[in-house]
């Protein structure tokens, strides 16, 4: 057999190359090692968030990152003071709910527990035992107090300050200088009263309605003073042997009796607060009506000129707010814009008068009305509450934008959940408020601590979620 010699030595030289690549270096072969396959990082899950202090019908994205949000007052600018409005028996009777204003707000109004009937007697004298569970509680608490209110046309003990001024037996029918007097001491002795025993409980109001409610809804004019009243009061009649007040149960219309009954009560005011104390003039409706809050500025003035110099120290605008937003998102847009131009404007004109400016009763009811007849919105949708959060948070950033910071005297909101018990007398089965009947943190709650903070807090949380919710 013949051997290709040609074949041979092809065979011969590769055997020579593989054996040479076999015996560099190592005894082992080289392995090759294919580039390894990019590995995707895992996305974090969404952070587990406890939203049990927040309303349910939330959208997830909000209620995850309100219920991240701190107290309100937390984000109440310095100077400025965050109050509440609560009947005295909801703070000294519910611990929760105490809770809740304790974490909250800086200071309380009581909606009743300061009035004169809940105070004075029928015979004239000061009885201060239930209002003094709430002052030693809100002590024990660190809250400040807001003094609401001395004088008011209604929830005033009617039977004793009827009886100075009705006919005797003996004398007859009293002349009007007579009946002044007797109303100015009874007055005197309320005001008086009050503030001492504010002082002996060791509590200094940070401000105090002196005057509340003076200025008649349509005429504008002073009610009692100028003779116009409210509902179906009508001016008194009276005999030599009786006085019929025609007035409500409860009503008195101390201007009827004392012209100059403004200036007497903010000079006794004065005289017996602390000077820490600012004194007020508070009214309703000054947002919608440009010519009530005229009226009420000309008649500090007044008072002011009356005791020659300015012993008015602010002015208190109540904002019970009705809105009746829907399910559009857009036209509730525009209700909160065109309720913006009549709150701006409100601030800026009780800014020009210079002196403090509070918001002192804030709510925002939801409610429709029919033939003059309020329709509480009672089952809202999504978008409603939003509007009504809106509506809040533009009422806040309106008094910071046009109140100077000198005169900001801060914002009170009025009663602090939608419970019934809160609402039994006011804004009956509405919804007005931040917290809901269960306590729980609302879409408004986010509302009033955005408008205080200056910008969504919700943003601050790096929440995904909520980013792209607000981006819609």
């Amino acid at each position: 057999m013949k051997t290709n010699k040609h074949f041979l030595r092809i065979s011969l030289a590769c055997c020579a190359i593989s054996a040479a690549l076999v015996s560099c270096g190592d005894d082992e072969p080289d392995i090759i090692t294919p580039p390894p396959t990019p590995v995707t990082p895992e996305t974090p899950d969404t952070p587990e968030v406890d939203v049990s202090n927040t309303a349910a019908n939330l959208p997830s994205a909000v209620r995850r990152v309100l219920a991240q949000y701190g107290g309100l007052k937390t984000y109440a600018p310095a100077g400025f003071t965050l109050g509440l409005g609560v009947g005295k028996d909801v703070y000294t009777n519910d611990a929760a709910r105490r809770q809740l204003v304790n974490d909250n707000f800086q200071m309380v109004t009581w909606g009743n527990a300061m009035k004169h009937d809940a105070v004075v007697q029928d015979n004239g004298t000061l009885r201060f035992t239930s209002l003094d569970a709430g002052l030693d509680a809100i002590k024990a608490a660190g809250l400040g107090l807001y003094g609401h209110n001395f004088i008011w046309h209604t929830q005033q003990n009617q039977t004793y300050l009827k009886s100075l001024i009705s006919p005797t037996v003996e004398g007859g029918a009293k002349s009007a200088e007579q009946k002044r007097e007797a109303l100015l001491t009874a007055m005197e002795s309320w005001i008086k009263g009050m503030a001492e025993h504010l002082s002996e409980k060791g509590i200094v109001p940070q401000g105090y309605d002196v005057i509340n409610e003076a200025i008649a809804d349509g005429t504008n004019k002073l009610r009692g003073v100028d003779g116009v009243f409210g509902g179906s009061d009508k001016a008194p009649t009276e005999t030599a042997t009786a006085l019929n007040l025609n007035w409500e149960s409860g009503h008195f219309y101390w201007g009827y009796y004392v012209k100059d009954y403004g200036v007497q009560a903010f000079q006794m005011a004065r005289k017996y607060l602390p000077a820490e104390t600012k004194l007020f003039i508070n009214d309703y409706n000054l947002e919608t009506s440009p010519g009530k809050l005229q009226a009420l500025i000309n008649w500090v003035n007044a008072i002011d000129q009356a005791n020659g110099t300015p012993i008015v120290d602010g002015l208190g605008t109540q904002m019970h707010v009705g809105i009746a937003p829907t399910n559009d998102a857009a036209a509730n847009a525009t209700l909160v814009a065109d309720l913006k131009k009549k709150v701006d404007a409100q601030f800026q004109t009780m800014a020009q008068t210079g002196k403090l400016v509070r918001v002192t009763e804030l709510d925002i009811d939801m409610c429709n009305y029919v033939n003059g007849q309020r329709q509480p919105i009672t089952s809202p949708s999504v978008a409603q509450f939003k509007c009504q959060a809106d509506a809040f948070q533009m009422i806040v950033e309106s008094y910071l934008a046009n109140v100077p910071k000198a005169q900001q005297s801060g914002i009170s909101i009025w009663s602090l959940t939608d419970q019934d018990d809160e609402h039994r007398y006011w804004l009956t089965n509405g919804l007005p408020n931040l917290f809901n009947k269960q306590n729980l943190r609302k879409w408004a709650y986010k509302g009033v601590a955005d408008g205080l903070a200056g910008q969504d807090i919700g943003l601050t949380f790096n929440d995904a979620d909520y980013k792209a919710y607000s981006e819609q």
